[in-house]
């Protein structure tokens, strides 16, 4: 009952104390208690003028905050109806008050001035709150680096003068001091950035990573930096030479490269480099440098090249630094650039003793120097094929796809056609 019970207005306890003095008088006066009484009436009757005077008044206003809600509601209204810059100016204003600025001067704090000043009232004199190396305050639940190398979260801050600890008590405490008392750093370490290479493997400094688009085999990571954009892995290749990329270009797994040093990837379409002969990847093992197709066939890397093969008179494919010779007068130089024009493509080479590189159609150079002897061995292929039970048919067929004349029409007439050019070729140049 008690904690249901009206506490007792002024007047009301003015009343029961001149019951109380009932039998006491004034001095030189009535009784005490008809002046007290009198003393409570009069007290009671301006009141009520003063009630009725202003329910007068406001009883308009009252009405229209009763129908438009209550005062509550209007608050809310009046705060949502304000402008941005009107309440920034008004939370400007209340912080400046709490600070001690005389707003009734000129008020041109700064911003920065006044987030100063909140700040140093956040902590007691002499007291300071861990911070990261970057001044980022530590938070309950971040990540930290112990001095044990280890990651560790936040559970507690334990601050006392002159220092602070995270996780106090706990096997892995960190103390933060910039003074005289023994510490783990003046500041906290974050713990190093977690980056994922192009397969999903977090990488981690010292890591050995391959970055294959650069042809790059072997690197080691460096640093591992976090940019306006993102974060940058610095990596030294084997060579020396450092450089800086995006995770994704990074792999953990030895790429398996083709003769040119370019990866081979599954779905790609390579060539042989001796035949000429496309074939496309169906499964690669990193660390293997044999691949699978998709015919089936077990191919190794370095007899491929994911360029297109450009053929020479004698129907081979051409490659950048090997030796060839000139159809008509066997002239030796080195392949030293293929280049693919719209329409042609045109072979550099650097033949012997010159300095500059000539211009060559691809029919225009072979692999091997033509002879009087390899002449006549080819014409004599037909005369062995047919006592060997092959068929001369077959070994001029045969002749015309090494030498890059097809098939189209009689395979005799080609292959004599061609054996007739190769010896006025000889002997124009007196071979």
């Amino acid at each position: 009952m008690t904690g249901l019970m009206r506490e007792m207005t002024g007047l009301e306890r003015l009343r029961n104390v001149a019951n109380a003095m009932r039998g006491y008088t004034v001095h030189g006066g009535g009784p005490l208690d008809l002046e007290l009484m009198g003393i409570a009436d009069r007290i009671e009757r301006e009141h009520l003028r003063e009630v009725d005077d202003i329910s007068g008044r406001d009883a308009d206003a009252i009405a229209w905050v009763e129908s438009h809600g209550g005062v509550k509601e209007c608050d809310r209204k009046v705060e949502a109806s304000m402008e941005v810059g009107d309440k920034y100016t008004l939370l400007r204003m209340e912080l400046g008050k709490m600070l001690g600025y005389d707003l009734m001067g000129q008020f041109d704090a700064s911003d920065e001035e006044l987030v100063e000043k909140v700040g140093k009232r956040l902590m007691p004199e002499g007291m300071e709150w861990p911070c990261y190396e970057d001044g980022e305050p530590v938070r309950i639940g971040d990540e930290f680096e112990c001095w044990c190398g280890e990651t560790h979260t936040v559970g507690s801050v334990t601050i006392r003068e002159g220092r602070s600890t995270l996780n106090e008590s706990q096997p892995h405490s960190f103390v933060v001091s910039d003074g005289p008392f023994t510490a783990h750093g003046k500041r906290v370490k974050r713990p190093a950035p977690k980056v994922y290479d192009a397969d999903g493997v977090e990488i981690r400094v010292g890591d050995t990573v391959y970055a294959p688009q650069y042809c790059d085999v072997r690197c080691t990571v460096m640093e591992i930096d976090f940019e306006t954009y993102g974060y940058l892995v610095e990596v030294e290749n084997e060579g020396g030479k450092k450089f800086r990329e995006t995770p994704d270009v990074f792999t953990h797994q030895r790429p398996v490269l083709d003769a040119d040093g370019v990866p081979i990837r599954e779905g790609d379409t390579v060539y042989s480099i001796e035949t000429g002969e496309p074939v496309t990847v169906n499964c690669v093992d990193g660390d293997n440098p044999w691949f699978g197709t998709t015919a089936g066939t077990i191919r190794h890397c370095s007899k491929f090249t994911h360029r297109a093969p450009v053929f020479a008179a004698d129907g081979k494919p051409l490659r950048v630094g090997e030796t060839v010779f000139t159809v008509n007068l066997g002239i030796e130089g080195v392949v030293e650039r293929i280049e693919r024009q719209e329409y042609d493509t045109i072979v550099h080479v650097r033949f012997i003793g010159d300095n500059d590189c000539a211009m060559r159609e691809p029919s225009d150079i072979t692999h091997e120097r033509d002879s009087w002897e390899r002449l006549e061995d080819d014409a004599d292929a037909l005369l062995k094929a047919e006592s060997n039970g092959k068929g001369s048919y077959n070994a001029a067929n045969d002749y015309c796809n090494a030498h890059g004349l097809g098939t189209d029409g009689t395979v005799w007439v080609l292959m004599a056609r061609d054996l007739v050019r190769r010896a006025k070729k000889l002997a124009e140049r007196g071979a």
